[in-house]
């Protein structure tokens, strides 16, 4: 054996590097997903070799066979391919629709464009877009349509790609019954400092004694009583009380108390492309997520200054026009002059409301939830005035160090009145309270009301009250299934929602579900939105006097869905529940100093789902690490304890067997001179969720 094979021999055993111009170590391959050996490539499809448009002369030709023409031909002209999905924003309200799609492989042709369509049902398509963008709107009005796109070139276009068929800007039968909420019925008014602040009533007196709609929870611009104005006014008691609150939520009913929404029921949650229009508590209800399953936080700061007292109804007096109403047993008419109830008393001053939710994506929901509680009593036992010192602010921060958070906000009465506030941090959520907590006190406006039922006319004493007046409360209750539906159905559909998790992640989750929530040809994704948008129209029925005959609940037999003419939890019940499941590995490697370096030291690890049914949760992907970064991959969740003289890491997500899996491969080194080595300590999560039939529960 040669001198230098000895030597290499010889390091080689000590692990040591080592080159040489007379020796070449042997290369390392690394495993790809392409084609790299001829066994492979004879299992691929005619199809997919030549779906890039050439034709491929060695696709015929077998192995050794040199007569064989081997030539490449010219490319076969191929149109795009369809478009995935199409997504459709809609607000309650408004005709204005928003339109937008994912690319697509664009085929040989030239010329290639998207060609977007609108078709009301029972009509014929009409185009309301052409051009290369990926996103358009259109004013469509009120309508029932559906929407579609293909793509185009000089070589053809794709098969269309549609929506579901949705109800847009419906129009409901109010009766005659017109309400606002309370600010926008709001007159805000500058009143000095001290106990002359009631000498200023006009913001309470645009409330008190009007008529109050309880399923709305909303305000009449007028009363039915004889006086008016100021002379409503029994009493007024400036009060000066600040009261500031956090609350722990699970349901979106105890979401509404905390929030002091006057509609406890009927409330739109914005998703599968619905968002809900208006303004304040409301909205910030609407787009608050996860109540339910990881719970939020509603923080809420009052400073009340001036509480104003009705009369007495006996002093105010009915006028008789509406008490002719009750006494001929004209109930609605009654209903549409004067609501429900009448306001008793007025609250002026400031408010200020937040939700903040927790989030963190190696976490689960009950984790979450723990520490959304810690995140309470941090807040409760340091900011008591809403006020949080510098040393306050920075235990916070650490105590809450890698976490993120989703914060919602609205406020009233304050130097800066703002619609919907949103912040992504602590910080700025505590600065946010400061602020209002200091601001001047002169802007006051109407935060709080009680209502009271009208008392029964002289003549008919004696009566229950709803032998009297209009029984709302069984609407109300429908309302009440409707809405916990709505919150169910969030819980089945949010990922496929893009404007919770993007489009490429809901594109993703199509993907990897395939046929299993393919139902009747139809995709869950569409089911889902075409099921939210039945419901937002079925809370509108109840909730207007004129549709009160078609309000029922969701499971009653007459509850017809009105567009796809089936019962109205026919659709919802095809749309799975998603449970959870998540597998998670550790991959730890080390490697010590060497005397000639680098010197490198490799380890893979594997894991996979159990459940075949099982997919990523691709709206997971983070690395949570201070020392390295890797790039982050959809459905994991690497967070790194460990790193230093760190060469490479990969992460990756994969199918086998039918089964999703994760890896994770790192290679470290140590350095030569035997000063330092090389350490990589990670934790990876693979989340998923997997369809399973669970039943409502209404």
């Amino acid at each position: 054996m040669s001198r230098l094979n000895k030597i290499s021999l010889l390091l080689g055993a000590l692990g040591l590097g080592f080159s040489c111009s007379g020796y070449a170590a042997p290369q390392q391959v690394e495993d790809t997903e392409y084609f790299e050996d001829t066994s492979d490539f004879e299992t691929v499809t005619d199809q997919s070799k030549d779906g890039w448009g050439w034709t491929s002369a060695m696709a015929a030709c077998q192995i050794g066979d040199t007569s064989c023409d081997t030539t490449i031909g010219e490319p076969l002209p191929v149109a795009p391919r369809s478009v995935s999905e199409i997504f459709v924003k809609y607000e309650q309200g408004s005709g204005q629709v928003s339109l937008s799609w994912p690319s697509t492989t664009q085929g040989t042709g030239s010329n290639f464009r998207y060609q977007v369509y609108e078709q009301p049902q029972g009509g014929s398509l009409s185009q309301i877009y052409y051009g290369t963008g990926r996103s358009t709107t259109f004013n469509a009005g009120s309508t029932t349509s559906r929407f579609a796109v293909k793509a185009c070139s000089s070589e053809g276009c794709s098969d269309y790609e549609y929506s579901s068929y949705l109800v847009i800007n419906p129009s409901f039968d109010q009766d005659g019954l017109y309400t606002k909420p309370m600010n926008d019925v709001n007159i805000q008014v500058k009143s000095s400092t001290g106990l002359s602040k009631t000498s200023q009533p006009a913001t309470a007196t645009a409330l008190l004694g009007h008529g109050f709609e309880a399923l709305k929870g909303e305000y009449l611009s007028s009363g039915c009583w004889v006086s008016s104005g100021e002379d409503v006014i029994d009493s007024v008691e400036f009060i000066n009380e600040q009261n500031y609150s956090f609350t722990q939520v699970e349901t979106y009913e105890s979401l509404a108390r905390s929030l002091n929404i006057k509609r406890e029921v009927g409330l739109n949650l914005a998703f599968s492309g619905f968002s809900v229009g208006g303004s304040y508590n409301q909205e910030v209800f609407s787009k608050t997520e996860k109540v339910t399953e990881s719970s939020v936080i509603v923080a809420a700061f009052t400073d009340k200054q001036n509480k104003y007292k009705a009369k007495q109804a006996s002093v105010l007096q009915m006028q008789s026009d509406k008490e002719s109403f009750l006494e001929n047993g004209y109930k609605k008419s009654f209903r549409r002059a004067c609501g429900d109830k009448y306001v008793d008393t007025v609250t002026t001053g400031r408010s200020m409301y937040f939700t903040i939710r927790v989030k963190k994506e190696s976490e689960s929901n009950s984790e979450i939830k723990s520490k959304t509680f810690e995140l309470k009593a941090s807040l409760e036992s340091y900011g008591a005035d809403g006020n949080y010192d510098s040393t306050e602010r920075s235990e916070i921060e650490q105590q809450f160090k890698g976490y993120s958070f989703e914060i919602l906000g609205t406020q009233a009465g304050a130097d800066e009145a703002a619609n919907l506030l949103v912040l992504n941090n602590v910080e700025d959520f505590m600065t946010a309270l400061e602020n209002f907590a200091n601001s001047s006190d002169e802007s006051m406006k109407n935060i709080e009301t009680t209502e009271v039922n009208y008392p029964l006319p002289s003549s008919m004493l004696g009566q229950d009250h709803f032998d009297v007046f209009a029984n709302y409360t069984t609407y109300q209750r429908n309302l009440s299934y409707w809405s916990t539906l709505d919150a169910q159905l969030q819980d089945r559909c949010w990922m496929y929602d893009e404007s919770e998790v993007g489009q490429d992640v809901v594109l993703k989750f199509q993907q990897a579900f395939g046929s299993a929530v393919v139902d009747n040809g139809e995709t869950e994704q569409n089911m889902c939105e075409a099921v939210k948008n039945m419901v937002s129209q079925n809370i509108d029925y109840c909730l207007n006097q004129g549709n009160w005959a078609q309000c029922y609940q969701p499971l009653d037999s007459s509850c017809i869905d009105t567009v796809n003419g089936t019962q109205c939890m026919d659709r919802p019940e095809r749309i799975s529940f998603k449970a959870s499941v998540r597998v998670e590995k550790r991959l730890d490697i080390q490697k010590s100093a060497c005397a000639i370096g680098p010197c490198y030291e490799s380890k893979r690890i594997d894991a996979c789902f159990t459940n075949a049914a099982a997919v990523p949760d691709y709206s997971r992907n983070d690395v949570i690490s201070t020392s390295y970064q890797t790039t982050p991959i959809d459905g994991l969740v690497v967070e790194v304890d460990k790193a230093w003289n760190v060469d490479r890491v990969t992460n990756n997500i994969y199918q086998q067997s039918g089964n999703y899996c994760f890896s994770s491969d790192a290679r470290v080194y140590g350095q030569g001179g035997f000063t330092t080595g090389g350490r990589y300590e990670s934790n990876n999560v693979m989340w998923g969720i997997y369809p399973t039939n669970y039943i409502y529960s209404l």
